[in-house]
């Protein structure tokens, strides 16, 4: 199968990039041809707003690749903040089934509006205006990763025809957890509002007073976005530039070295997530979680004995629960150990098998429907 993969960024910018990459690999050895078109990140704010409103630029960068790939499918990911979805209505001439998979909710609905400062509502609630329309009518299939996504796109974007399949670990599962006991404390991924960062910083200033300075932890934020610099004014006003390390960013392969190497991994969401990669990945090394007590984030880890759920934006329960977890080694280790069996369940060959199916429905579908007619 020849399938083009889209997205609103080409480079490893989040989560999403790093799946598009992983998925287009993991397809690939599958024996499928597998491109990807996307856009790039600009420094103005207002540029990139308007970009994403309807983007005859990336319009046409997307169907130039449509031509000369020519795809059986286009497999859609992140198209709402930078691209836009303005290729749908043209790709649904050209007879090329869509699927898209809704990595995030607050782009389509109208009743999400999370932690937005009242002057971007508006804007937002425009952009949802123009591309509703496009998403609802020219995508022939929906993926959510989480039972939590389909539910939403259900009752609050109104369609339909959604599967839910899982994002996967594009690593083996370690056969069991690190050693426990070094007091280091991990956050990967974009530096943004709505990660909660800020919180985790707060949270582990008070740690470090609490723990005093002697047996002080550290904490490591892997990761870039434009929170970074907001981030460093926060941990200098705290005192605590000896305890925290800004490692920027860093490969895939070297990032399951830092998860390796940590006592807890955080991930402080003030939104709801879908299926987040991190915690995934932090699972599938053995890495005990503390996460935001809802989303597809509690989705993931509930049940299985590997995670503390807090609050979110509750920088004191998340310090506490830290205080709690990094004075007690043995409970780490059994947290980690349910982690690794937890983990068992995120096979990449699982997810691969799953879209196989999916895409290989629509494309004969498509195909019947294009049969000419032939007369008796």
């Amino acid at each position: 199968m020849r399938i083009l993969i889209v997205n609103d960024y080409f480079e490893q910018v989040g989560g999403v990039e790093v799946y598009v990459h992983r998925v287009k690999d993991l397809l690939r050895e599958r024996g499928h041809e597998v491109a990807v078109v996307g856009g790039k990140e600009t420094n103005s704010v207002v540029a990139g707003y308007v970009r994403s409103l309807y983007s005859f630029r990336y319009q046409r960068r997307i169907m130039d690749a449509v031509d000369q790939f020519d795809p059986d499918l286009v497999f859609c990911h992140s198209v709402i903040y930078n691209i836009s979805p303005s290729f749908l209505r043209p790709l649904h001439r050209r007879g090329v089934p869509v699927v898209l998979t809704v990595h995030e909710l607050n782009g389509l609905s109208f009743r999400r509006y999370p932690n937005l400062p009242p002057a971007f509502v508006l804007p937002s609630l425009l952009r949802k205006l123009l591309h509703r329309p496009l998403i609802e009518r020219y995508v022939d299939a929906f993926v959510a990763p989480s039972s939590i996504a389909r539910h939403q796109l259900e009752t609050e974007v109104g369609v339909d025809n959604v599967s839910v399949i899982r994002n996967p670990v594009f690593w083996e599962v370690a056969s069991e957890p690190p050693s426990f006991g070094s007091g280091r404390v991990l956050y990967i991924g974009r530096l943004d509002r709505k990660k909660g960062v800020h919180v985790l910083v707060a949270a582990f200033a008070d740690l470090v007073l609490r723990m005093g300075t002697g047996t002080a932890p550290t904490l490591e934020i892997v990761g870039t976005g434009e929170e970074l610099s907001v981030l460093r004014s926060l941990v200098s006003q705290h005192s605590i530039e000896e305890h925290v390390t800004f490692t920027g960013h860093l490969d895939h392969e070297a990032v399951r070295g830092r998860y390796r190497d940590a006592d807890v991994f955080v991930l402080p969401s003030i939104i709801e997530e879908n299926c987040p990669l991190t915690v995934m990945e932090a699972m599938c090394q053995g890495v005990p979680v503390v996460t935001t007590d809802f989303g597809g984030q509690r989705e993931l880890v509930a049940g299985h004995g590997c995670a503390r759920l807090v609050p979110p934006g509750d920088a004191d329960a998340l310090g506490q629960t830290l205080y709690d977890l990094l004075d007690d080694v043995s409970t780490l280790t059994e947290m980690g150990r349910n982690a690794v069996d937890a983990a068992a369940d995120f096979s990449k060959e699982r997810h691969a098998t799953q879209l196989e199916s999916l895409f290989q429905g629509l494309v004969s579908d498509r195909r019947v429907t294009c049969q000419p007619v032939r007369s008796e």
